[in-house]
This record gives C-alpha cells, structure tokens and sequence, in this order.
C-alpha cells in the first residue's frame, strides 16, 4: 500500500515536471519567434531609414528648387517693371515678395530639420 501511495506521488510529481517542461518549451519557443519579429522589424526601420535619407535630399533639392524660381520670377518682374516704369509701390511690393518667400523657406527648411530630430532653437 505503501509502495503504491509512493508511485502515485511519483506520478504525479512526474507529470507536474512534465507540464512544467511543456510550459517552459512553449515560452523558449515564444522568444524565439519574437526574436524573429524583433530582426524583421529591424530590417524594415533600416528600409525606412534608407527611404527617409531618400526623401531629405528631395524636400532640400525643391526647396532650391523654390528659391531659384523665386529669384527668376523677381528679376522678370524687375525687367518689366523697368521696361515699363517703375514707382516706389512696385518696389515695396517685390521687397515683400522677397521677404515672403524668404520667410515660407525659412519655415519650410525649419519644419524640415525639426522633423529630423534636429532643434533649430
């Protein structure tokens, strides 16, 4: 009698072990695959790192882009000013042109490197 209150403890003992086993085999397994989802997200924040490169060097070339045509578009109205007359309010009036287009840079270019993680302040 004795003997067999030993070999149920046993068993049961037995069987604890073995859900115990089952339950630490299924967390390693667990870590693994997050392990697996942890590289993956990787390669894709180095993708998007790549992209993001890609997209600073566009938004900095339209940027020039804008102020070149800006510069162009005020010397054509310089000329025809000239070619026909020019009077103080048409000056005042490319003065403000140019100090606009200026200040729509400067927030754009501001926005651009704060968005980059870059404090301009």
């Amino acid at each position: 009698m004795k003997n067999k209150n030993e070999d149920i403890d046993r068993s049961k003992k037995l069987e604890d072990s073995l859900e115990r086993l089952i339950t630490i085999t299924g967390e390693v397994r667990d870590n693994i695959n997050n392990v697996g989802s942890s590289s993956e997200l990787l390669s894709l924040i180095k993708e998007l790192n790549n992209n993001t490169k890609r997209h600073n060097k566009i938004l900095i070339g339209l940027s020039f882009m804008l102020l070149a045509l800006t510069l162009i578009e005020s010397a054509l109205l310089l000329k025809l000013k000239s070619l026909v007359g020019i009077s103080l309010i048409d000056i005042l009036f490319l003065v403000f042109w140019f100090i606009g287009s200026a200040l729509v840079m400067l927030e754009g270019l501001a926005w651009f490197f704060e968005w980059r993680g870059h404090r301009l302040t």
